[in-house]
């Protein structure tokens, strides 16, 4: 992954919320911590893990459990005209766990998509 000068001028505000098993499975985590400390106006991820986390994990900002509407109260950006959920990730957690949580929380259904 790359990022250019050209793409952080045009890159809005971005909260990438990364669900995974164990820590291990957080794909190219050092890419993105990198551009969370290089682009924290308009770069943030916040990581959450189902099964065992490592000490501290909570204590640095980030979350156990599964992806749902407490995780999105406490983490996401307002709903708003210009606020889009984009989400990748199994159906299920896609169905159950995004999709009605962000409705719930009046994100507009025309503002999220999955792929």
């Amino acid at each position: 992954m790359h990022v250019t000068q050209a793409d952080v001028d045009v890159l809005v505000p971005t909260l990438l919320v990364f669900g995974a098993r164990i820590e291990g499975d957080l794909l190219c985590r050092n890419i993105l911590d990198e551009w969370v400390a290089k682009y924290p106006d308009r770069f943030k991820a916040h990581y959450i893990l189902s099964d065992a986390a490592p000490e501290g994990w909570e204590e640095s900002g980030h979350s156990t459990g599964f992806v749902g509407k407490k995780l999105f109260e406490e983490v996401l950006y307002p709903a708003g005209d210009h606020v889009y959920n984009l989400m990748c990730g199994p159906p299920v957690m896609l169905e159950r766990g995004c999709t009605p949580n962000l409705k719930a929380l009046d994100h507009k259904e025309s503002n999220i998509f999955s792929f």
